[in-house]
């Protein structure tokens, strides 16, 4: 076995899904505040979204970090 088991390989692939989808709400909210003028929100969406992507990052850089182990784990 090289590779996750494909149920959690899925699962992962859902929540990547979902931290895009509201990556991209938090674009628009923030788009949709800088322009009516509220830029405490607009601010705040953006670090929020910010936070979010960092987060995808991580988990990311997590699964790579532990495919590499295992594979050399399994050689």
């Amino acid at each position: 076995m090289n590779r996750l088991p494909e149920a959690v390989n899925s699962k992962f692939n859902e929540l990547f899904a979902v931290m895009q989808s509201a990556t991209d709400d938090l674009k628009m909210a923030g788009a949709e505040a800088h322009m009516t003028g509220n830029f405490p929100q607009a601010i705040n969406m953006i670090d929020n979204c910010q936070k979010l992507l960092a987060l995808e990052s991580e988990i990311k850089t997590c699964l790579t970090q532990f495919e590499s182990k295992y594979k050399s784990q399994a050689t």
